[in-house]
């Protein structure tokens, strides 16, 4: 009697490890894009469309944009594409509008497909005014010190973009490549 309660207990534990033995279909993978890139892009048409959708007890208006954009740079220049832009009552959405210019994410595939998201609004130009109206009034109201400032603001940058990160990236000691260029900015 005790042979065969030990050999049924024996088979009970030994039977989920036959269950689970089973074959089970290899789970597909996601296609991964093969480039992923970013872009200017220029709007050049909009539909919108608005819903409502029931959340919490809540009517939301959601606003979707069919927005046309067309790609200003890389190797997809002046090719048109169609994207879904969804505009609801979070800030951190982009109502687009006709002409404005975007940076865009682009995922390419395999099967020469490809994915655009927007990233925000192109804003280079007024960057650079910005800049060279701070470098200006710098000049005007620093004199002489002002000039030397900003010629020491753009040796600054020219070093870290040409000798830091450069150097840092090919395994040079950072901390030995920004203690040299400190004395560098300091004599000047």
């Amino acid at each position: 009697m005790k042979k065969i309660i030990i050999s049924i207990i024996f088979i009970s534990l030994l039977l989920p490890i036959f269950c689970l033995a089973q074959e089970q279909p290899a789970p597909t993978e996601p296609t991964q894009p093969i480039d992923i890139f970013y872009a200017r892009a220029l709007v050049k048409d909009i539909q919108e469309i608005q819903k409502q959708e029931q959340l919490d007890g809540t009517t939301q208006v959601i606003t979707q944009q069919e927005v046309t954009l067309v790609i200003l740079n890389t190797k997809l220049a002046d090719q048109e594409f169609t994207i879904i832009n969804e505009v609801t009552t979070n800030p951190l959405d982009i109502k687009l509008t006709k002409g404005d210019k975007l940076i865009v994410n682009i995922e390419e595939y395999s099967n020469n497909e490809y994915r655009i998201f927007i990233t925000g609004y192109y804003r280079l130009n007024g960057i650079l005014l910005l800049i060279g109206l701070f470098l200006l009034l710098l000049i005007i109201l620093g004199g002489s010190q002002g000039v030397k400032t900003v010629i020491s603001l753009i040796l600054s940058i020219i070093l870290i973009f040409k000798i830091l990160i450069p150097q840092t990236l090919s395994g040079t000691d950072p901390i030995l490549i920004a203690l040299i260029i400190s004395i560098a900015i300091a004599i000047i």
